[in-house]
């Protein structure tokens, strides 16, 4: 999951992981999803967008 407007920001990152063990057969169709009304309870520091600007300039100056 990420946050709806601001993509880049860490806070939302969230990946579930899960098994339906008889699903989805031949002619059915899976459809999951997922949502929250909050950030991570532990959120990442930083925004994605601003770290890869950074990692461009320093190869820029290398």
């Amino acid at each position: 999951m990420i946050h709806k407007s601001e993509t880049g920001k860490r806070s939302h990152f969230l990946t579930a992981q899960f098994q339906i063990p008889d699903a989805p057969a031949a002619d059915e169709v899976l459809v999951a999803i997922g949502a929250a009304d909050s950030s991570r309870a532990h959120p990442r520091l930083a925004d994605r967008f601003q770290d890869m600007e950074e990692m461009k300039r320093e190869l820029e100056t290398a």
